[in-house]
């Protein structure tokens, strides 16, 4: 009889290994001065795991794509650690992904680009060696010729599909949003929304803030392909890519 593999449990901290919420709460926690050895909460709450103060239980995900929802921002250390004691969630299907302790055992300090879930790499690769030259290129191509480019990228942007499954009028960037959320990325994806941005608005110094906007929203996009290739169907990756844009510019010249 096959029996079922233990879960893996994740917590997300700073790039110095503390617990931004114990920081907050003045009783701060460092996981990288704790590996291999077990943590006892500095302040567990009383009525376990209903208490809102900012830091009165440890936060564990099984889902590393869920992780920076406690952690917001990038880049960000990610741990495997294993809850002890007594242990909680709040129930229900959204926090299915989550248990609380308030006691943990630090496993190991683990690869960070897992917070992002199992397309992190690729999607690192894509926003800090790819996307700026694509956004000098996607501004430049606005820059040259704005009015055009406008109707295209408003095609685009609406690209609703023919497909059955957009006959609630949803469109490839909502259809992603709810496969990141059904697929435990949802944090991830936020994520990596405000990286391909921020990539692209770099373009504005040299093309305007117009040119750059477009550009920004054709990475987040793009991002948002290469984070979700292992779970969108090939009809929503073509309109998140971009296909579209490029072949309404060439049908145009």
């Amino acid at each position: 009889m096959r029996t079922k593999k233990p879960a893996t449990h994740y917590l997300a901290t700073n790039a110095d290994g503390i617990i931004p919420a114990s920081l907050a709460a003045g009783t701060p926690v460092n996981l990288a001065d704790a590996v291999g050895t077990t943590i006892d909460h500095p302040n567990p709450c009383k009525n376990l795991w209903y208490d809102e103060t900012p830091f009165s239980y440890f936060r564990t995900v099984t889902a590393p794509g869920e992780v920076l929802a406690d952690v917001p921002g990038w880049p960000r250390r990610l741990w495997i650690v294993e809850p002890l004691g007594t242990t909680g969630t709040w129930g229900g299907r959204d926090s299915a992904h989550r248990l609380f302790a308030h006691q943990i055992r630090v496993v190991q300090e683990a690869e960070s680009w897992q917070a992002l879930g199992p397309r992190g790499r690729q999607v690192l690769d894509l926003i800090d060696h790819q996307l700026p030259d694509l956004a000098r290129t996607w501004a430049a191509t606005h820059t040259a010729d704005p009015d055009r480019v406008h109707q295209a990228y408003e095609d685009w942007r609406l690209c609703n599909s023919r497909e059955p499954e957009a006959a609630s009028g949803m469109n490839a960037k909502q259809m992603a949003l709810s496969v990141a959320s059904s697929s435990r990325r949802s944090a991830a994806l936020w994520t990596v929304s405000r990286l391909a941005i921020d990539a692209a608005h770099a373009a504005a110094d040299e093309f305007g803030r117009t040119a750059a906007h477009y550009a920004a929203m054709r990475a987040e996009a793009l991002a948002f392909a290469a984070l979700l290739e292992d779970r969108l169907r090939d009809y929503v990756l073509t309109a998140l890519r971009g296909v579209a844009l490029d072949q309404a510019l060439t049908a145009a010249a």
